[in-house]
């Protein structure tokens, strides 16, 4: 309850009970609240997703990515930084059953923060922006780096992607969905 108590006083915002990281903004600074919790490896994976979350916030501008990638990209640094893979743990099986029962990445990629329905759908949400995001870290690395960078440059999300990947979301979601239509892995 302390860490809600915190972000409820300090930046005006209640936090769900099972939340136990944040990450807020003010101006160019970001700060980090993570509670601890018995689970050692899951502790780590919050601080690093929360950790990633303010670097990507100060790195070249604060402007946000869409929430699938803003998202996705913390969840796949805590899974690459942390000592238990826990984060592929919980999210793969969920995105991959997700995607192979006609499941819609491009409905994923249109939810947004502002209207909230990416929180409505958090339970899918986060895994399938993982498993996007796993996917491009491994087979389009250097697309999803000059991407975010267009991005975080002002360049309109769909028209960076189409500069940087070489189409919009429909085509980076068939790509991802040919995938791991039977790969589980990301390569």
């Amino acid at each position: 309850d302390v860490l809600r108590l915190l972000v409820a006083a300090a930046f005006n915002q209640g936090l769900d009970r099972d939340v136990t990281g944040t990450c807020h903004y003010h101006g160019q600074r970001a700060f980090i609240n993570v509670l601890s919790t018995p689970d050692a490896a899951r502790s780590e994976a919050v601080l690093a997703h929360q950790a990633a979350h303010a670097f990507m916030h100060c790195h070249i501008s604060p402007r946000r990515l869409p929430a699938w990638v803003n998202e996705g990209i913390p969840e796949y640094i805590a899974n690459q930084v942390g000592t238990g893979a826990v984060v592929d743990a919980d999210h793969r099986p969920l995105a991959l059953s997700y995607l192979r029962n006609g499941g819609s990445i491009l409905r994923v990629m249109d939810l947004r923060y502002e209207d909230g329905s990416w929180n409505d759908a958090g339970r899918i949400a986060y895994p399938v922006g993982y498993l996007g995001t796993s996917y491009l870290a491994s087979n389009q690395l250097s697309s999803l780096r000059r991407w975010i960078r267009l991005v975080k440059e002002g360049v309109p999300s769909g028209e960076a992607m189409k500069q940087a990947m070489g189409g919009g979301p429909d085509r980076l979601s068939a790509a991802i969905i040919n995938h791991y239509r039977n790969n589980d892995g990301d390569r």
